[in-house]
């Protein structure tokens, strides 16, 4: 049996392991924070639910796909009519850019 070591158990890491363990390898997997995801977190903060990390992934990439239906994970598509989205930035929100006028004039960008 070969035997795979993963250093980080972000998204990467701990797909690479489940595909890894899939092929029949004795995984191990690394990680330096407390909690496993990386930058993809989920926190509660005064009853709001807060997602931090990416934006999202490719639903229609079949790894993806392949990764949430082997763990029983329920893909949940954004609506894209739901205008309600926000970025934090250095604890404050602000509404998400929705096109390329209010992308430009954004305060979370700047020129440099």
């Amino acid at each position: 049996m070969k035997k795979v070591t993963v250093l980080g158990a972000g998204a990467a890491g701990l797909a690479t392991a489940h595909f890894a363990r899939k092929q029949g390898c004795d995984v191990q997997v690394f990680e330096a924070a407390k909690t496993p995801g990386g930058r993809m977190q989920t926190t509660m903060e005064h009853s709001f639910l807060i997602e931090h990390g990416p934006i999202g992934w490719l639903e229609n990439e079949p790894a993806i796909e392949e990764v949430c239906n082997d763990l029983g994970i329920e893909m949940i598509s954004s609506v894209a009519s739901d205008t309600h989205r926000y970025l934090q930035q250095k604890e404050k929100l602000y509404p998400l850019p929705q096109n390329p006028g209010s992308f430009l004039k954004t305060p979370l960008l700047s020129w440099k």
